[in-house]
């Protein structure tokens, strides 16, 4: 499959790497910024041969089987449909868009051209989540009770740095809560109850907070918190509590290692092994799903993608509620 990347960012170089690793089934030849020498420095380092002018001429080009989008995630929407409006199919970073109604715009926009588009949750793609999904569909957990995930990171950097930038979409929760929110989903479904307050920083973005989240069912309800920031390092643990046994992952955001404890029994681990990063289960499963001739990957569905989207937007606005000082005891509950 041959990759053309739309901006040259730093997990775009993350991504690059991960593909050069996959000889003789992926190859990255063409890259396009706003940055002229930014690109040129990454065509360098990566072996890219071509520098296209713009991002139209990219994604136009015949010699492009799949296109990357990294922007900032204010950007996705426009530049994920250049790629579809072209008949590219489109890998785009995480979060797809800011909002659940763009993401639902860019889905239409895919289904409607029949373009393969997949937003790169590549956790969703990995053997460990994979085996850990595995163990819930057969019952080995029990009935869950209980979800846990928490992804603090100290973030130091100007004002204007995208992360802190409102009209960049900045903030923890979709830059770092996409991910404990993505695998909420892939372990349990979309939520029917979301919660949330938090606070905010002095350029306006959410800076540290907590989601609740409540799945009903007929086997019982199951609770849930996740918790992001941009204020303080910490672990990026999982812990699922089920009625038979507990799953924990140390470090859900590149994740080796599982350990599943049935109550009243020995811990048993699930370990694997793969290329730094993990980026590469995320690239397979895109040149998969495109040699079946599929719009949509079976491990990151659009509804998984639609449904994350309505839950980030529900903890956003329950942040923005209980931050905002006319409603000083506010958060947000929303009924699915």
């Amino acid at each position: 499959m041959r990759w053309g990347f739309l901006t040259a960012s730093r997990i775009a170089n993350k991504w690059a790497n991960a593909l050069n690793l996959l000889t003789g089934e992926a190859d990255l030849i063409a890259v396009a910024s706003r940055d002229t020498e930014k690109a040129a420095s990454f065509a360098a380092q990566h072996g890219v041969s071509e520098v296209a002018d713009d991002y139209r001429s990219l994604v136009t080009r015949d010699d492009i089987d799949v296109v990357y989008v990294s922007s900032p995630h204010s950007h996705h929407l426009e530049h994920a449909l250049l790629a579809i409006e072209a008949g590219k199919p489109v890998l785009v970073e995480k979060p797809a868009t800011p909002t659940m109604g763009d993401s639902l715009r860019l889905i239409e926009a895919a289904a409607d051209r029949g373009v393969f588009l997949m937003e790169a949750m590549w956790t969703r793609c990995n053997p460990i989540i994979l085996q850990a999904r595995d163990l819930i569909s057969r019952g080995v957990l029990g009935d869950p009770r209980l979800f846990q995930a928490s992804y603090p990171v100290r973030f130091v950097a100007p004002d204007e740095h995208r992360i802190f930038n409102p009209d960049l979409a900045g903030g923890a929760i979709l830059d770092l809560g996409v991910y404990p929110a993505h695998l909420a989903h892939a372990l349990l479904g979309r939520p029917d109850r979301v919660g949330a307050f938090g606070t905010l920083t002095h350029t306006g973005v959410d800076n540290t907070s907590v989601a609740e989240l409540t799945w009903q069912s007929s086997k019982g309800t199951c609770l849930g918190t996740l918790v992001t920031s941009l204020e303080g390092e910490g672990l990026q643990r999982l812990e699922l509590v089920g009625t038979a046994g507990t799953l924990a992952i140390e470090n859900f955001v590149k994740p080796d290692r599982m350990t599943f404890t049935p109550h009243g029994g020995q811990p048993q681990q699930f370990v694997t092994s793969y290329p730094p990063g993990g980026y590469t289960f995320q690239a397979q499963e895109v040149h998969r799903s495109l040699r079946l001739g599929r719009t949509e990957s079976e491990l990151v569905p659009w509804q998984s993608t639609l449904d994350v989207a309505w839950l980030l937007e529900h903890w956003i606005d329950g942040v923005r509620r209980s931050a905002d000082d006319s409603h000083p005891d506010t958060a947000s509950e929303d009924d699915a």
